[in-house]
């Protein structure tokens, strides 16, 4: 299932997948309840987006949780061109998917350490114990992880569309 995949799409991805899951990861470090923004995910997307139109954010608090929402459409975004890559490359959209999938969780994880470490910065402790101190606050990266892979998905359907699209053009015009 993953040797069709070539390496270098791996090589590309994950670092793409870390840096996406940077993102939830920071925000979710932070206090006066901006944190909700990131939990709450997509859901929050569309009220932000209208309160961003129509510029009546109660609070500074409620316009940085709905900054902290849009680190998902930026996943699935990157998620989109790492699956238009994969189905490009490859000529099949379950590649697109298994790779935006892997992505998904890479990112997870990758927003767990940078959480442990934005705690440990903001505490000035050592390493240990702030591993120690965070591990109540990991089933928290569960909705982080559920708002990825819709991410995924959506990016997964966006970018293997375009590419199937692009190459039944490039078929019907005969230059494929």
């Amino acid at each position: 299932m993953f040797r069709r995949i070539p390496k270098s799409v791996w090589v590309v991805t994950l670092p793409v997948a870390i840096v996406l899951g940077i993102w939830p990861a920071v925000w979710l470090a932070q206090s006066n309840w901006v944190f909700l923004g990131v939990l709450i995910g997509w859901l929050y997307v569309p009220q932000g987006l209208y309160l961003f139109i129509k510029d009546s954010f109660s609070t500074d608090t409620a316009r940085l949780q709905w900054f902290a929402t849009l680190g998902y459409p930026l996943a699935m975004l990157g998620y989109s061109v790492c699956a238009y890559w994969v189905t490009h490359r490859t000529n099949f959209m379950r590649d697109g998917l298994i790779v935006t999938i892997v992505a998904a969780f890479v990112s997870a994880v990758g927003g767990i350490a940078t959480a442990i470490t934005v705690v440990d910065f903001n505490r000035h402790e050592n390493i240990l114990s702030a591993i120690s101190g965070y591990v109540s606050a990991l089933p928290i990266h569960g909705f982080i992880l559920i708002h990825l892979l819709f991410s995924a998905v959506l990016g997964w359907l966006i970018g293997s569309g375009i590419a199937r699209l692009n190459s039944r053009k490039a078929i019907a015009h005969g230059t494929a």
